[in-house]
């Protein structure tokens, strides 16, 4: 009767082994941000000519890349940056905006958010 249980184990390890799927590479897009030579007034206005210079980014995809469905929901932006600040433009598909965290430094990524990182 011993030869039975550990066939058992062995042939649970082997299917272990073969259902598990190889890591996702994932490789973020790289966008370039142009220097302006004026200061941005943040209002959300984007009416200075500076922001009319620069170009749109691509519409975001999921971080997961094409293993992930297309979002619904278009997402772009557009950055400059002077000696002082960066400065990113967001344009956010969303009819539903709703706000659940109330507490400062609480984790926002199980939620749909932007985010920015910088490299």
């Amino acid at each position: 009767m011993k030869p039975i249980p550990i066939l058992f184990l062995i042939t649970l390890l082997s299917f272990t082994a073969f259902s598990q799927e190889p890591p996702i590479t994932i490789q973020p897009l790289h966008y370039v941000s142009y220097r302006t030579a004026t200061p941005i007034t943040v209002d959300g206005l984007m009416n200075e000519p500076e922001w009319r210079k620069a170009e749109w980014t691509e519409y975001f995809g999921d971080i997961e890349g094409s293993i992930k469905p297309e979002p619904r929901l278009k997402t772009r932006v557009k950055m400059l940056w002077d000696d002082n600040y960066l400065y990113v433009a967001a344009q956010l598909e969303e009819p539903n905006i709703w706000a659940y965290l109330t507490e400062r430094e609480s984790v926002v990524f199980n939620d749909p958010d932007f985010e920015v990182f910088i490299d």
